[in-house]
C-alpha cells in the first residue's frame, strides 16, 4: 500500500471508529518508536501487549483487539508477522 493510500485509509477509520482508533495508533506507533530508539530486536514494529500497556500508560481502559484486527483485515493498516 502506498503513502496516498494509507493516509486515505487511515483517514476513513478515523471517521468510522473516532477517538478509540486514534489513540489505538497513537499508541502502537510510540511502541514501535520505542522499540526503534532502543534497538529492540522483535518480529514487528510493535506487541499487542505493548500496546495495551502504552493505552494503560495513557489513561486508557480498551482492550484494542478488534481494532488491530480491522486495521489489519478491512485497512491493510498493519499487518501481523508473528503469531
Amino acid at each position: 500500500m502506498d503513502g496516498e493510500n494509507i493516509k486515505l485509509a487511515v483517514l476513513d477509520v478515523l471517521t468510522r471508529y473516532g477517538e478509540k482508533a486514534k489513540v489505538v495508533l497513537e499508541a502502537a506507533l510510540r511502541v514501535a518508536k520505542r522499540y526503534r530508539a532502543l534497538g529492540k530486536k522483535v518480529p514487528g514494529d510493535f506487541d499487542y501487549r505493548s500496546v495495551v500497556e502504552e493505552l494503560q500508560r495513557l489513561g486508557v481502559s480498551y482492550n484494542p483487539s478488534m481494532l488491530l484486527r480491522i486495521l489489519e483485515r478491512q485497512y491493510g493498516i498493519v499487518q501481523t508477522v508473528y503469531h
